[in-house]
């Protein structure tokens, strides 16, 4: 019990005496420390547990679900234990940076970044066609825009091979392998300031680039152009709110810049989005005229200044794409039935775990959607605005009614509204003061994340056995490369084959959709195909081609057999080479007749 020693001089009671020692005062302080030290040993300790657990992974188990089938135990594991740390992080009354930053980190290596530890190779076809784009122009110092439509923007492939020389890489796998976690670590830094200035709670910005890691499952994060314009994006727009928002006082800008130098520094990131991605440019031009339209940006001209620019480079940068394929560009302006059709109908298809997929992505943006639009509701709740958010995040969809984009316009869409949806999530998870100590409250973080994460390993990475690229492939087209005569027809099945990093220009590359009733059929229609050459050509067959043909082409396993068959009776293909994941057959054209006088 603590009595008070009198002050006979001050007449009023001074410092308390306790009764007892003082050491059994200060007990709670170890204790205290150690709580709040422990919990830095949760990111390091999921990292190591994680990543080990994928490293010694066998990539062979991956089914028709995906990634999913071939995680280990560990690593959901280490997921649980690194949800529970940061959700405990957040509820610290004083938060600590590097803590939660270390957790998004970790979180960060085990979802996007399990394929890098758990593949042999890097993965998606498309990543090693855009590495042999960047290889052309570091060998040639020029582009092909007549034998690929993205050599019309070729602001990337360019930025890539000067990054990729001036370093000396020569072998783009370790750049394949590592791009999406470096492209995700980019796009997390805009993320969180986004979030950060349209809110007063410093928990929000961290929820938010902590969701924003499992609800994004889109999966564009690969080497590639859209990656990279995605980053700058975000830059955009981290620009634009912080410096020429309305509602708020002009932030003061760097000493070395004034407005104007800010404005130009704006008008470079758009310049380079414009050059290095098609459809890009126009989600940024739509996302500038909604804040100009609700009155949130100071630069009234700014969308229309940045729509001249698009259009002026569509015209006379572009003319070699749109000039062939005006089709393409304006056949689906105002067709919102087809371009809906073609993103989600004709995407629902295939084998049922295909279907499976398919479904669960839809899944994924109606929750994602509906926690953010939680997140609307609670901030009004509070008196505090959404304009900003609200107006960026359906600002994204108007773009569906210029074209379907290939049947991708509308993840493209989702992708760029996800921002501002993991802000506004955020916002509708984070418990006011009042409820900070609940129960309830304490296990929503823990919840919504681990319901986020189960979705995206299948949502993400559930086209893994047709998306990853075995090594037996890679192994098959370097022989390829060798035994090829140049100028020589390459044919595959599916378009789900890592080549092309390398010599781009020097094949003839066909890919033979699965369209013919018999495989016997089917391969005369490839027979044909390569005849056309004088310089004949090859036949690759990979394991990635027969999964895909299998689960979204919907082809039955007797067909595929079937299919093999034909090829090893054939007189026409003859086997040249092959191992566990590939098979190789030179095409053997039919000998000529000779017809006497």
């Amino acid at each position: 019990m603590a009595t008070r020693e009198l002050d006979p001089a001050a007449g009023l009671s001074a410092s308390p005496v306790r009764d007892g020692p003082v050491p059994a005062a200060r007990g709670d302080r170890p204790r205290r420390v150690d709580a709040r030290t422990a919990l830095w040993a949760i990111p390091p300790t999921s990292a190591v547990v994680g990543g080990l657990s994928l490293a010694h992974a066998d990539p062979a188990r991956i089914g028709d679900l995906g990634l999913i089938s071939a995680i280990p135990v560990g690593v959901f594991a280490s997921l649980a234990l690194l949800t529970l740390g940061f959700a405990v992080a957040l509820r610290e009354s004083r938060l600590r940076p590097a803590l939660l930053a270390a957790h998004i980190l970790v979180l960060l290596l085990l979802l996007p970044g399990a394929p890098a530890l758990l593949e042999h190779e890097p993965r998606f076809a498309t990543a090693w066609l855009h590495a042999g784009f960047v290889d052309y122009i570091a060998n040639t110092g020029s582009t092909l825009p007549n034998l690929d439509a993205r050599f019309s923007w070729p602001g990337f492939f360019a930025a890539a091979a000067v990054l990729t020389r001036g370093l000396g890489l020569r072998d783009p796998a370790p750049v394949l392998t590592w791009a999406p976690l470096a492209f995700d670590l980019l796009a997390l830094v805009p993320v969180y300031a986004i979030a950060a200035m349209t809110t007063k709670d410093a928990r929000v910005p961290w929820l938010a680039t902590w969701l924003f890691i499992p609800a994004n499952w889109v999966g564009q994060d690969y080497f590639s152009p859209q990656a990279f314009a995605f980053v700058l994006f975000l830059g955009f727009v981290v620009v634009l709110l912080r410096y020429f928002s309305v509602g708020t006082e002009l932030r003061r800008p760097p000493r070395a810049l004034d407005r104007g130098g800010l404005f130009v520094i704006l008008l470079l990131i758009y310049c380079a989005i414009v050059w290095s991605h098609q459809l890009t440019p126009y989600f940024a031009v739509a996302a500038t005229a909604g804040l100009v339209l609700v009155g949130a940006c100071r630069l009234r001209t700014l969308p229309l200044l940045l729509a001249v620019i698009v259009v002026a480079f569509v015209s006379y940068l572009a003319v070699s794409y749109w000039a062939g394929h005006l089709a393409d560009v304006l056949g689906g302006i105002g067709k919102l039935g087809s371009t809906f059709s073609s993103n989600v109908g004709n995407r629902v298809s295939g084998s049922p775990a295909h279907e499976w997929v398919s479904r669960l992505r839809i899944v994924m943006t109606a929750a994602v959607s509906a926690l953010a639009l939680i997140g609307v509701a609670r901030r009004w709740r509070r008196r505090s605005s959404s304009i900003p958010l609200v107006v960026l995040l359906v600002a994204p969809y108007p773009v569906l009614a210029l074209q379907a984009y290939g049947g991708e316009v509308l993840l493209r869409t989702y992708l760029f509204a996800l921002p501002f949806a993991a802000a506004l999530m955020a916002a509708g998870l984070v418990p006011s003061a009042r409820r900070r100590g609940s129960a309830a409250s304490a296990v929503v973080v823990p919840l919504v994340t681990a319901a986020l994460v189960a979705g995206f390993f299948v949502a993400r990475f559930g086209n893994e056995a047709f998306e990853m690229v075995r090594p037996g492939e890679v192994a098959a087209i370097h022989r390829l490369y060798r035994v090829a005569a140049p100028a020589s027809t390459l044919a595959s099945i599916d378009e789900n084959v890592a080549w092309r990093s390398t010599g781009i220009a020097s094949f003839t590359y066909v890919t033979l959709p699965i369209e013919r009733a018999s495989p016997r059929r089917y391969l005369q229609f490839v027979s044909d195909e390569i005849a056309r050459n004088p310089n004949g050509g090859y036949l690759l067959v990979t394991a990635s081609q027969i999964q895909a043909a299998r689960l979204v082409g919907g082809v039955s396993r007797g067909w595929l057999a079937g299919f093999r068959r034909a090829l090893a009776v054939s007189p026409r293909f003859r086997l040249v080479y092959s191992n566990r994941d590939a098979r190789l057959y030179r095409f053997r054209p039919p000998a000529k007749v000779f017809h006497g006088p």
